[in-house]
């Protein structure tokens, strides 16, 4: 099977070398395998790296750049599709580094389950240094995914985009990766939704945990109250977006959504002070987390309500 990997990048090239040099070592034949660097108009050394790996593996892997001007990790994704060779199109982060055995173990899966259409693999989290203990219980919002010691498949089945391969041909049918941050803001639900919708369609999924995928976090960056608040807030934008656009709820649904999310949020904070009395660290954490969830939904439910071409644009089915 001829094999696609677009490594979607943008002002990283310090973490895209380990990603290439994990990705040159693979060993599915590289004939049969293409690397696409897709750059989202970095203005760091992202290009100079780029040409560095094109000219060191030009007889040995075909590597491509492509720049993507409009920003936004959908962009990014999407724009290589239709330039791409391979039949499986596999996706990645440039903080991933990737085991040896990354491609033709998701391939064995396609192989030996003809029918499935998308397959992912097992994803760890790889510090620089040790983390608060309490990170460790909040990693699935790090990207992490583990569904166990065997092969899964099957329709109902959840894959990340840090490790995310699909048949091209259904990727095209489903008009794409949904956008998930695009410049600055965070608008919709990413690779979860391109997942629902094969979901509708009822398509068989895979998972694999015969590889894996090690994502680069940084503790001073990462493993902080402040970083895990703005991942909160984004799978709260994300609950609204799939509200309003994949279950197609109509501007009635956002006012309830709105009054209901008003009425829930003194019942959080009076919770979570009661929290300084008992002691609770952990309940507290999750409080805290919650809020933020629910607090990022306002602002964001106003400006469906309030700006038809926002509405118009997040309602996009194509993001090609």
């Amino acid at each position: 099977m001829k094999v696609s990997v677009t490594i979607p990048t943008y002002n990283r090239s310090y973490l895209l070398r380990k990603c290439l040099d994990s990705l040159v070592i693979q060993d599915y034949p590289h004939a049969d395998f293409e690397i696409i660097i897709s750059d989202n108009n970095s203005t760091d050394d992202t290009a100079t790296v780029a040409n560095e790996y094109i000219e060191k593996f030009k007889n040995d892997i075909h590597i491509c750049y492509l720049i993507e001007k409009r920003r936004g990790l959908v962009y990014v994704r999407n724009s290589p599709v239709k330039k791409s060779n391979g039949e499986i199109l596999f996706f990645g982060d440039d903080d991933g580094v990737y085991d040896s055995n990354w491609i033709s173990s998701i391939i064995s899966v396609y192989k030996k389950f003809p029918d499935v259409k998308a397959v992912g693999s097992k994803i760890d989290i790889l510090w620089d240094k040790e983390p608060p203990a309490w990170v460790r219980n909040y990693e699935q919002f790090l990207g992490k995914l583990n569904y166990g010691n065997e092969v899964r498949v099957g329709k109902g089945i959840f894959i990340n985009g840090g490790s995310f391969s699909i048949r091209k041909e259904i990727l095209l049918e489903l008009n794409g990766f949904n956008p998930e941050q695009v410049g600055e803001d965070y608008i919709g639900d990413g690779e979860s939704g391109l997942c629902r919708k094969m979901h509708k369609k009822g398509y068989l999924l895979g998972w694999t945990p015969q590889s894996t995928m090690h994502h680069l976090q940084f503790v001073d960056k990462n493993a902080t109250l402040k970083d895990m608040k703005r991942r909160f807030r984004n799978n709260g934008i994300c609950e609204t977006y799939i509200l309003f656009v994949s279950e197609k709820g109509g501007v009635l649904s956002l006012v309830k959504q709105f009054l209901t999310i008003l009425s829930r949020i003194p019942k959080l904070v009076l919770k979570k002070g009661k929290t300084f009395i008992t002691g609770n660290e952990k309940y507290r954490l999750n409080l805290s987390f919650m809020l933020a969830f629910n607090f990022a939904q306002l602002p964001y439910i106003c400006k469906l309500l309030l700006n038809a071409d926002f509405r118009s644009y997040i309602s996009k089915s194509n993001w090609f």
